[in-house]
């Protein structure tokens, strides 16, 4: 008698358990055993994206919270209220634990082949939530009109992730456009001023099959991801973001090249985090960068493509631009309308399997702040071709692999500087109003490798210094922080340039300039033509430190090897 009760709580016991397992089964993703649930995340994704077939989940109600269908409720009735909107016919999805997202989902990026310095972009989220925007519309007349559907649909979810940022913390909005050429008017007549789209937070932008196409020629960006003048700091603006598919097209031809005031990036990304860009297409830039990065931690471009550059007369014409700038936010005149000017930083940024092609410069940025360093870069297999200028060019970089990069007829390969010959152009002054010491600027270890590239330096480059990879430190010679730093040297400090293939057809494959504790070991350089003086070689060491190690580097042309 005593066991009856025992064995009746047993069985309660059991079919709770089996109720709970079923739920489960109805809700959640296979697993694949990883502990950060990255792979679950792939039953979201487009088939084969992540390497290996993959599902959608099935539309369902059942399982989910008393709150959880509140919060889906709220939105259902704010879609019914907004043109050209409606929720996607799967319906919600909600998962019994956060999934995350990454680079590795939607490309070959792995964090351990990129020797262990970030995974880039991690999107979480619990719930998903799918919109169609049924309102655009095609045709050049149609601009005004699908720009105010499009920006209406994100500023519905912003509404939600912004403005009830802790209630929708763990939802995530999947905002897909229906294939098709679509052109928008990013010009506002009622205030007189150019007007941009603009995403914020928790928002997966699905845009396979789409372009977006500028109507006009306003000079401005056509998506941003934090409002102007919204007071932002830190890398608190937005976050989990994903733009997937895609392209954004600036009509480049309707610029002028002679113009000496147009100019503008195409996207502009400032003071968030966890951003993940996959399968875009950057078409056009005007005297600006693709896709500008300003205080971003965590972002991954991977497997997008950076096609077109307008070299516009502003500034007298050659004003040399990254497609991908990553940048500091110190300063209106680099970082204009990106709330507070407090000196966050970008890091940890994954730039994998791209293409970059016709363009000025290819990946990194021309400012930096003293005492603080972009770091937990990888920019990593990929291709860049017809380049007037440097692949990658970079200032006050850390912790940084440049790897199994392809660069064909670009005008130089690799700039790494610890400080520049004119460093008042290009370095600031810290927002806290206090300049690092000297002894913790002048001797930073830069742990950067650049490893396995194969650089092709055109004959026609017009750069004075077309080099294949350049490391460079320098003493200060300029004015503004003389008192301080005057006639020190930055010390261009542990560089590893190791296995590159290089062709370079007028001047030095690798060139350290005041390098120290640097390896430069097995690379191949092949050198043409003699150089234009007599500096040409093969490898050159100048002002550079007996802690610098040559060795395995092997030598085809008219220049010798090695010159210290």
């Amino acid at each position: 008698m005593c066991h009856a009760p025992r064995r009746t709580a047993s069985l309660l016991t059991f079919c709770l358990a089996l109720l709970f397992c079923c739920t489960v089964l109805t809700l959640a993703p296979p697993s694949a055993a990883r502990a950060d649930r990255a792979e679950d995340a792939l039953v979201l994704l487009p088939a084969g994206t992540g390497g290996r077939a993959v599902s959608r989940p099935r539309s369902h109600t059942d399982g989910q919270t008393a709150p959880q269908r509140t919060l889906i409720a709220a939105v259902q009735a704010a879609v019914d209220g907004t043109e050209g909107v409606a929720m996607g016919a799967e319906g919600p999805a909600v998962y019994p634990a956060p999934l995350t997202v990454t680079a590795a989902d939607f490309s070959a990026y792995r964090r351990t082949g990129a020797g262990d310095l970030t995974d880039g972009a991690a999107i979480t989220y619990s719930t998903l939530i799918p919109l169609v925007v049924t309102g655009l519309k095609p045709g050049a007349a149609s601009a005004g009109d699908n720009y105010r559907v499009l920006e209406g649909a994100l500023s519905l979810v912003n509404s939600f992730t912004v403005g009830q940022a802790a209630r929708y913390r763990e939802v995530l909005f999947k905002v897909t456009l229906p294939p098709g050429v679509y052109y928008l008017s990013y010009y506002d007549g009622a205030a007189g001023t150019a007007q941009c789209l603009h995403l914020c937070r928790n928002t997966w932008l699905s845009m396979n099959g789409v372009t977006l196409r500028k109507a006009d020629t306003v000079n401005g960006a056509m998506l941003r991801n934090c409002l102007s003048g919204s007071g932002s700091s830190g890398y608190g603006a937005s976050g989990n973001l994903i733009l997937e598919g895609g392209t954004w097209d600036v009509g480049m031809a309707h610029f002028d090249a002679g113009s000496d005031t147009d100019r503008f990036s195409s996207l502009r990304l400032g003071h968030g985090e966890n951003i993940l860009l996959t399968g875009v297409t950057f078409l056009g830039s005007v005297n600006g960068h693709h896709l500008e990065l300003c205080g971003i931690n965590g972002c991954s471009v991977v497997n997008c493509t950076f096609q077109g550059y307008l070299d516009t007369a502003y500034r007298g014409s050659w004003d040399l631009k990254e497609a991908i700038q990553i940048d500091v936010v110190n300063n209106d005149a680099i970082a204009p309308a990106f709330g507070r000017y407090d000196d966050t930083i970008s890091g940890n940024v994954v730039i994998y399997g791209n293409t970059f092609r016709n363009l000025c410069r290819g990946v990194g940025g021309h400012n930096a702040v003293y005492g603080l360093y972009y770091s937990n870069i990888v920019v990593q297999n990929n291709r860049f071709s017809r380049l007037t200028a440097e692949a990658f060019y970079g200032l006050n970089y850390q912790d940084t692999l440049i790897s199994g990069n392809t660069m064909e007829r670009v005008g130089a390969g690799v700039a790494l500087y610890a400080l520049t010959p004119s460093a008042d152009g290009n370095y600031f002054h810290p927002r806290s109003g206090r300049l690092p010491a000297l002894d913790a600027v002048q001797y930073k270890n830069a742990r950067v490798t650049i490893s396995d590239n194969l650089i092709q330096v055109t004959p026609f480059s017009r750069l004075r210094e077309p080099w294949g990879v350049l490391a460079y430190g320098c003493a200060y010679s300029d004015d503004r922080f003389r008192q301080d730093y005057g006639g020190a040297t930055f010390w261009m400090r542990g560089v590893r340039i190791t296995g590159n293939q290089i062709r370079c057809a007028w001047d030095t494959g690798i060139y350290l300039h005041c390098a120290d504790r640097a390896t430069v070991s097995e690379n191949r350089i092949r050198t043409l033509y003699p150089g234009s003086s007599s500096e040409t070689r093969g490898i050159r060491l100048s002002r550079s430190r007996s802690a610098v190690t040559v060795s395995g580097n092997w030598s085809v042309g008219l220049s010798p090897l090695l010159r210290r």
